[in-house]
């Protein structure tokens, strides 16, 4: 019937393979409702094509420990429960709803594995405290784990801390969705989110800031797309992201995101950004696959950005500005290199949106390609340096303050971006001092009473001859 096979109202019970040959659970949709105070253990267990969910508890204590399910519609729902508990279990193909479907109630899961559920694995809302350790999440349809955390109305014990530790999230189509949370409610340690499709990690109304990786030993590699923010403010530090295909980082509905020392490796894209919040890249570093696959180092689709110190390599081609809807933002780029750009590529291509370039590097084999291009909005830009292109305007108008030649890099093939002597970007920037004061390493700006042109200055003490233009006499 459409109901529960068995009811537990304020009762203690403890199923397990001992005692589970005298029940015959037969035609049920649901199991087990436990409710009003019951203490309900299940162990050593293995139960499979059960049309839904195996239990239900509310204000309970809930023990599941080494149960096996396969086929069935979910694992267990627990809502305001005095206390969850999950050890050791295995829980494989869910086919109708969350395998794990919490609320309100203080949760631990250890030691279990989910295995192509077609829902999201674990739905952890508002629990007063969550501990997620030792469980793999593989092959899922959905998130691996959905996380809501922090409800600003309740009181919770142990700062309604979310935690998980020691986990593997891999192959399914979305990864982590962390909602609301912050740096006093949560931990992510020593934990591998890779290959998952199209979100690995998300920050879904966040507000903190994450430094925290390298000290935690999390991992977010071989994605679709690497981490992303929607809504919320978050500043990402010392993040990386590794060769995740498409996007390395990116910012969606209104998410306000702060890059700091961040790199991404081997994605088609570098930055993508879907009418955010006012977005901040500085110091960073984005490497594409050096293809030609018409990849964008940033790709913008609306909002408003600034970039800064930072430097984009391999990537086809530069910076796309577009607006899909809403007003036209305003996107600042100043003082940064983009290197390497393939063929065919433009370095600035603006559809839509108000552009500012200052101070920027824009090189690389670029036949058949234009550095800075307009069809629809503005593009405001001064003393930057276009190198290798087959045309440097089209639909811009030109400044005598650009630098068209070879921009002179300690050694490109190897990644290194520093200005060597006489590079014609030392000392032909312009000062952008009321914005920032240092470099992509700290040094300060302008190091020669000038400011250099791209993301670091030429610091030599000895300083140098700045090569604009040579010509032999024989």
């Amino acid at each position: 019937f459409y109901g529960y096979a068995v009811g537990l109202y304020g009762c203690n019970w403890n199923l397990n393979n001992s005692n589970l040959d005298r029940w015959v659970f037969r035609d049920n949709y649901n199991l087990l409702h436990v409710r009003d105070a019951s203490n309900l253990t299940i162990e050593n267990v293995t139960l499979e094509d059960l049309p839904q969910r195996l239990g239900y508890s509310y204000s309970s204590n809930v023990a599941l420990r080494n149960v096996t399910l396969k086929d069935c519609g979910a694992a267990w729902m627990s809502w305001g429960d005095v206390s969850f508990n999950v050890a050791n279990c295995a829980f494989q193909n869910c086919k109708n709803h969350y395998a794990i479907y919490t609320g309100y109630s203080p949760v631990t899961i250890d030691g279990t594995s989910f295995t192509g559920n077609m829902k999201t694995a674990v739905y952890a809302h508002y629990n007063s405290r969550l501990n997620v350790s030792n469980c793999t999440f593989t092959g899922g349809k959905d998130w691996a784990i959905w996380s809501c955390m922090n409800q600003p109305t309740a009181t919770w014990d142990d700062n309604n801390r979310h935690e998980f530790v020691d986990c593997t999230i891999s192959g399914n189509t979305y990864g982590l969705r962390l909602v609301h949370a912050s740096n006093q409610n949560l931990l992510l340690k020593n934990t591998n989110i890779t290959g998952n499709g199209w979100y690995s990690i998300m920050y879904d109304t966040c507000n903190l800031t994450v430094n925290d990786q390298a000290t935690n030993n999390w991992r977010v590699a071989n994605n679709t797309n690497g981490p992303v923010v929607r809504y919320g403010s978050v500043v990402l530090e010392n993040v990386s992201s590794e060769n995740n295909t498409t996007f390395g980082f990116f910012a969606e509905q209104g998410g306000h995101v702060t890059l700091v020392n961040c790199q991404s490796t081997g994605s088609k894209h570098g930055f993508f950004q879907n009418n955010a919040n006012t977005t901040l890249i500085d110091r960073c570093r984005f490497e594409g696959r050096g293809e030609s696959n018409w990849g964008w180092a940033v790709y913008l689709e609306g909002g408003p950005i600034h970039v800064r110190n930072s430097i984009f390599t391999k990537f086809h081609q530069g910076v796309l500005s577009q607006v899909l809807r809403g007003s036209s933002p305003t996107r600042e780029f100043m003082n940064n290199t983009f290197a390497q750009m393939l063929p065919w590529a433009s370095g600035l291509k603006v559809e839509a949106g108000s552009v500012t370039m200052r101070n920027n590097i824009l090189a690389g084999n670029c036949s058949s390609g234009v550095a800075m291009r307009c069809s629809s909005g503005t593009v405001t830009q001064s003393h930057n340096l276009l190198d290798g292109f087959s045309t440097a305007y089209s639909g811009v108008t030109p400044s005598d303050s650009n630098v068209l030649k070879q921009a002179r890099f300690v050694n490109a093939a190897t990644g290194d971006f520093h200005l060597a002597k006489g590079s014609p970007a030392i000392n032909s920037g312009t000062d952008l001092s009321a914005g920032f004061t240092t470099d992509m390493d700290g040094e300060s700006r302008p190091a020669h009473h000038v400011f250099d042109i791209g993301a670091y200055e030429y610091s030599d003490s000895d300083g140098s001859v700045r090569v604009l233009k040579w010509i032999e006499h024989k």
